[in-house]
C-alpha cells in the first residue's frame, strides 16, 4: 500500500485532478485507491484483465482504457477533451515511463515513478521542452505508515483486496513459487501468527496489524 501511495503523493495527486495509471498490478491498483483517497476527481486505469478492472472500479477508478501506444494516448485525449492527465503514476518501470512523460499529460504536469526503471532510456530533450517533471524513488513507507493503519482500522479502505491467494508461514515455499510463476496471479499474503510484538521478518516487507504479521512481496 505504501509503494502505491508514495506513487501518487509523488505525482502530486490533488483534489479534483485527473489521473492516469499505468500498470493493473497490485502496486497500480493501489496507486488507484491512494488517489481516490487524496481526491482525484478522475481516474483512469490502463488494465487490460477483467479482475483487475473490476478491482480498480471498486478502487476508484472511474475510466478504463485498454489500448496501448498510440492507440492508449489517443484514448486518454479523448478521455480528458483533449489535455491529458495532471498526473501520472507509472506502476511498471519500463520503457512506458517516456511514453507516459511524453504523451499522457498537458505541459507542466508530474509523473510519479515508483518502480526501479528497467531497460528504461528516457528522451531528455522531450522532457526539456514540455515541461515535465518525473520523481519518484525509493517508496518511504515509514513516513505514511500511520495514516495508513488509521485509513485500515477505521474501514475506510481495505488495500488487501488485491490479494487473490493467503497461505500460512509453513506454504512459504509454495508462495514463492507462486510469485515467480509466468502467466499466473502473483499477489500472495503469507501470514503467522509471532509472539506479541514481534514481526516476520521478510525478504521484501513487513506490516504488524492486530497481533498478525503479515510479509508480502510483489513481481508484477
Amino acid at each position: 500500500m505504501g509503494t502505491g501511495w508514495f506513487a501518487a503523493d509523488a505525482a502530486n495527486v490533488k483534489a479534483v485532478s485527473t489521473v492516469a495509471v499505468v500498470g493493473d498490478g497490485a502496486v497500480g491498483l493501489l496507486g488507484i485507491l491512494s488517489a481516490r483517497q487524496l481526491g482525484a476527481a478522475q481516474i483512469i486505469a490502463m488494465s487490460r484483465h477483467a479482475a483487475r478492472q473490476r478491482l480498480a472500479r471498486e478502487f476508484g477508478a472511474t475510466d478504463i482504457v485498454v489500448e496501448r501506444g498510440e492507440q492508449g494516448v489517443a484514448r486518454i485525449k479523448d478521455l480528458t477533451d483533449g489535455i491529458g492527465a495532471d498526473s501520472v503514476l507509472e506502476c511498471v518501470g519500463t520503457q512506458r515511463i517516456d511514453d507516459a512523460g511524453r504523451q499522457f499529460r498537458a505541459p507542466r504536469r508530474i509523473c510519479g515513478l515508483c518502480w526501479r526503471p528497467h531497460g528504461v532510456e528516457l528522451n531528455v530533450e522531450n522532457l526539456f521542452f514540455s515541461h515535465v517533471h518525473l520523481h519518484g524513488g525509493p517508496a518511504p513507507v515509514r513516513r505514511c505508515l500511520p495514516e495508513l493503519i488509521d485509513l485500515v482500522l477505521n474501514k475506510q479502505i481495505n488495500p488487501g483486496k488485491v490479494f487473490d491467494l493467503t497461505l500460512p508461514s509453513v506454504k512459504w515455499p509454495k508462495a514463492t513459487a507462486r510469485w515467480m510463476s509466468v502467466g499466473r496471479s502473483r499477489r500472495c499474503c503469507v501470514r503467522s501468527r509471532p509472539s506479541p510484538g514481534r514481526l516476520l521478518h521478510a525478504e521484501r516487507r513487513c506490516v504488524p496489524l492486530q497481533g498478525t504479521s503479515t510479509a508480502t512481496s510483489n513481481f508484477e
